[in-house]
Formats: C-alpha cells, structure tokens, sequence
C-alpha cells in the first residue's frame, strides 16, 4: 500500500504539465528568472507580494499589482508569484504560458513577475524571503484571504520562518455582478471561453494585450480546457463561485473530495491528504504534516498517476471514453482463488 509521501511525490508530478517538478533532494534548488536576482538585500528593507492563479490574468489583476506596487513604496521591493498547477478546469494554462502573457499584459510590473517553479505555495515565498534577509514582508490578498493568510503566516513565524513583521494588506472586495474591472474575474473569464464567447473574454482582457495576442491567448485557454474537442463541464466545475449549490451537492452527496483524496488549497498551493469533512469545508495534512482547514470552494482535486482517480479523470477528459478499468480480471480472480 502506498504511503502518503508517495501520494504526494506523485501529486507534484502531475501538477505542472509542462514543468514537472522533483521532489528529491534537489527540489529547493533556485531556477533562473527574469531579471531577478537572489542576491541579499540591505536587512532593513521591506518585502511586499502577491500570490494567485491568475489564470488566465484579467484587468482585475492589474489593480491588484499596482496596489502591492503602492504598498511597497520606493523603498521596498515588491515580487509577484503565480501559481504552477495546471489542468483543465480552473487552470488551464502552464505557469510558462501564463508568465509570458502576464508580461505582455502588465508590462511596467513585468521585472516583479517571478518564474520559479521551485516556488509553489505561500510558505516557499516567506521562506525564500526569510533566506534573502528581508525583515518585514507585507502579503496582499483580496479580502477572502485575508483570515486564511493572516492565521497561517503568523502561525509559522519563528519556526519556518522569522520576520518582525508580517502584514496582511486587504486589496478588497470583488464584486461578479460589477459591471467595471471588480466583476472581472478569471473565473468570468473560463465561463466566456466555455459559451464560446470572444467578446466577452476579450473585454478583460488589458489593452495593453495586441488583438492578434489576445486571440492567441483565448485559443490557448480554449485548447487547454478542451473546448475543441466538445469535452463538456458543469459551472461549478470551472467557476465554482458562480454555481455554490451545484458545489456543494455534489460534495454532500460525496461525489468530489472524499477522504483521503489529495486536493490543492488554491489560496496558498498547499497539497494535503483530506482527513475530515464538514459541512462546506475539509480539513488537510500535507506532506511535511501541516494541518490546514479550505473551504470547498477553495480547493482542487489532483490525481496520483496510476490510481483509478487519475485514470477516471483522464478518460473524463477524452471525448466518447468508456471508463474502465486497467485491472487484469484473470488476475483479480487468482488472487480471489488463492484466499
């Protein structure tokens, strides 16, 4: 039977699709980015970020970048981190693909953008900035994660990490019925590709974006969502906050993140095995044995490569693909002889 270390090793695999990741002794080994340097800083400056998916990146994101700018002022630095997971509902694109045109979109906050694929949750970040010498990092987050941040980082200061201050800046409400840039989400943004929507995904989109880009940018989503190929979703699946009742059915009735699955905070990237089930909530233990309780609406399921989960998934991925099982039946019926 397979340890939850493994399952976890193999959950990593699977979660960048065009970047895999090593979950040897090598994994906290530092990759190349853009202009930016690992050299320490003077230790009494301030470090601000920003963590998300931001997938696909929207107008909406580019108040958010020019606020943690603000908030970093001219003496401190500020660094924002995209996630690495990807799939086929809420992540469609690769974080590569996703920096490339976040640079393109956000071309004055393009030397912030970090590409470190060694960098996958909110701890990796304040470790890094522990390591660098910052003593003062300041997190913004919209207001959904605030709590969440503010309980965890303050949590683990002084044993992963050690600051003299870590603050957690609002960046406010977004509201999907606004009609300006805070009802622009890439949540909104995945339903226009699933309604084949053009207009409606190009209107957040930056101007900043040429239109033969923003085109490539919508096919590029449509490919990876697999929206070509006729492969079929429910809102909840790829929008979960525009359809919470059809959420939270199908986790009452136990269809989606069962015990023992393994599934992704989305707010920070923590990767845990599900130990108990709430009403609207589950609560986590990752690898390195950290406790974290999500709300439902806040997580993804990732799939161990070679399970029965992960084959189901796939073939629900693949167009007019009975599920079956791999099993070898003549072998299930040894086994069932020698008993």
């Amino acid at each position: 039977m397979k340890t939850f270390k493994s399952f976890i090793k193999n959950a990593y695999s699977i979660s960048e699709k065009s970047e895999p990741i090593s979950l040897d002794k090598n994994r906290g080994q530092k990759y190349s980015r853009d202009k930016m340097t690992h050299e320490k800083p003077k230790v009494n400056e301030s470090l601000t970020v920003a963590y998300g998916r931001f997938n696909p990146p929207t107008i909406g994101h580019e108040k958010l970048f020019t606020l943690v700018e603000q908030v970093a002022g001219e003496e401190g630095e500020y660094k924002i981190y995209p996630s690495h997971t990807q799939d086929k509902k809420i992540n469609p694109l690769d974080s590569k693909t996703k920096v490339e045109f976040m640079k393109k979109m956000f071309p004055s906050h393009a030397e912030n953008i970090v590409y470190d694929i060694s960098i996958r949750t909110i701890f990796d970040i304040l470790k890094e900035a522990h390591e660098l010498g910052y003593r003062k990092v300041n997190i913004v987050a919209g207001d959904d994660r605030v709590s969440e941040y503010s309980n965890l980082t303050q949590k683990y200061n002084g044993k992963l990490y050690s600051f003299e201050q870590i603050n957690i800046i609002n960046a406010g409400k977004r509201d999907s019925n606004s009609k300006g840039v805070e009802g622009i989400s890439s949540s909104k943004l995945r339903e226009a590709v699933l309604n084949n929507d053009f207009k409606a995904f190009s209107s957040g989109i930056s101007k900043n974006l040429k239109t033969r880009d923003v085109k490539k940018l919508y096919v590029e989503v449509c490919n990876q969502m697999g929206v070509d190929a006729n492969i079929k979703y429910n809102l909840w699946e790829i929008a979960p906050k525009f359809d919470w009742n059809g959420l939270r059915e199908n986790f009452v009735n136990g269809k989606i993140f069962q015990v023992g699955s393994l599934v992704e905070n989305l707010n920070t990237g923590f990767i845990g095995k599900i130990i108990r089930r709430g009403t609207n909530y589950i609560i986590c233990v990752t690898r390195e044995g950290y406790l974290f309780k999500s709300w439902i609406k806040d997580l993804n399921e990732v799939y161990e490569v070679g399970t029965d989960s992960y084959r189901e998934y796939v073939q629900r991925m693949t167009p007019r693909e009975k599920i079956q099982s791999f099993i070898n039946k003549s072998t299930k019926k040894r086994k069932i002889k020698k008993k």
